[in-house]
């Protein structure tokens, strides 16, 4: 089938790009690991072994040794590879207007010799209990259509000497080194969407003025802002300077029932006022927008603003929660949180390449829609067509990878 093929030449491209620094025996050992995880949906070194094997029980062990092997030796070529894959899509990725920027988690419950391990709160269980696992830095870009790039997955721990050698600023280094070799390959054009957990004032003034990004900014509403006369201003928080404001205009926002799995609207309303981060002279922009359980409040640094891009602006960030969408497709389709290699270096190996996998799929959508809408078309289901289409587009691949084996 010519999408498989298609798939296929995508991860070819990335060990193209890499060259001679990587040998044939890791060349051989990506390949079978994309191919495995697309098949069995799931990173256990078993499951990609069962998928790229005969089946015999000396088949599987000597396939499981050498996968473990590889992923966990000093000194790999797959290491260059997550460079190498933003180099390959960065054509497509320019050509998408929005870029996401999200923090995530992987959660292991079972298991204490994993290397590094840290604790994370689980965002998939409500109150988000603190749990043992890695902290994980998503990027990817979108063409607000629902259609997402993955672009960058950066697993760390903050129980990591290396992590702890970058100081206080741990946190903020490690996010800031993910968007600026996004940026040195992709550029910095579009719109980027960032939640709450940069809406301080050196993130602000990073974004805004370091590295000059057109930026949309979820703030919290303790935050303090600036109104008024710059040579006398009103220092307020975010949330009272928007309790006395009147929301004159609106715009529909799409969203899927959970019951018809159909897609509706919901009317927000908003308004927006030039506002100041203290400190600073540079006039930005304070979006405020109806939500179902509370005001958004969306800061943004465009030159001029008015009411139909302030409503774009209110339409991109919805866009953010895609990136989350996205995240649990991953882990989902992947089985991504049930690895089972220890050493840090080989889990963030065995998770780029389960990336790997979903992106040249993703990248189907992009390249090749008429090809991925017949892979699509390949999965019996209740519900036709789909807003969201990676999951059906990763059963598709299961299906016709089965069939060609």
């Amino acid at each position: 089938m010519r999408a498989l093929a298609q798939a296929q030449s995508y991860v070819q491209s990335v060990l193209d790009q890499v060259g001679s620094s990587i040998t044939l025996c890791e060349r051989q050992v990506v390949g079978d690991i994309v191919r495995g995880i697309s098949v069995g949906k799931s990173v256990l070194l078993s499951e990609i072994s069962r998928a790229t094997t005969d089946g015999t029980r000396e088949g599987l062990l000597r396939q499981e040794t050498r996968l473990s092997r590889e992923l966990s030796k000093e000194g790999s070529g797959l290491d260059l590879l997550p460079d190498a894959y933003l180099t390959t899509v960065a054509p497509v990725a320019r050509s998408l207007d929005f870029v996401t920027v999200d923090g995530s988690e992987v959660v292991k419950l079972y298991g204490r010799a994993f290397e590094h391990l840290c604790g994370v709160r689980d965002g998939s269980v409500p109150g988000r209990p603190t749990r043992a696992g890695y902290w994980m830095v998503s990027i990817e870009a979108t063409d607000g259509q629902r259609r997402h790039l993955p672009l960058l997955q950066d697993l760390y721990s903050t129980t990591d000497p290396a992590y702890q050698a970058l100081g206080e600023d741990a946190w903020d280094k490690t996010f800031q080194r993910g968007i600026e070799k996004v940026m040195s390959t992709r550029g910095s054009h579009g719109t980027w969407l960032f939640d709450r957990g940069f809406d301080g004032h050196p993130w602000i003034h990073y974004l805004h003025n370091t590295v000059n990004l057109s930026c949309v900014v979820r703030m919290r509403s303790s935050r303090k802002l600036e109104v008024g006369d710059a040579r006398n201003p009103v220092v307020m928080t975010v949330k009272k300077l928007a309790s006395g404001l009147a929301k004159p205009y609106s715009v529909d926002t799409p969203y899927v029932n959970k019951s018809t799995h159909e897609l509706e609207y919901f009317r927000r309303s908003f308004t927006y006022v030039p506002v100041r981060v203290p400190g600073t002279m540079r006039r930005l922009w304070l979006v405020v927008a109806k939500g179902r359980k509370g005001d958004w409040y969306l800061l943004c640094n465009e030159e001029e603003m008015n009411a139909e891009r302030a409503s774009q602006i209110v339409l991109a960030y919805l866009l953010r929660w895609g990136n989350e969408e996205v995240t649990r497709c991953f882990k989902q389709c992947t089985g991504a949180e049930k690895f089972r290699v220890r050493k840090l270096v080989a889990i963030r190996r065995l998770l780029f390449l389960a990336m790997l996998a979903l992106a040249t799929q993703a990248l189907l959508l992009f390249l090749e829609p008429r090809e991925a809408k017949r892979m699509m078309a390949r999965v019996q289901a209740f519900i036709r067509d789909v807003l969201f289409p990676h999951y059906r587009l990763w059963d598709g691949m299961a299906i016709v990878l089965k069939e060609a084996t």
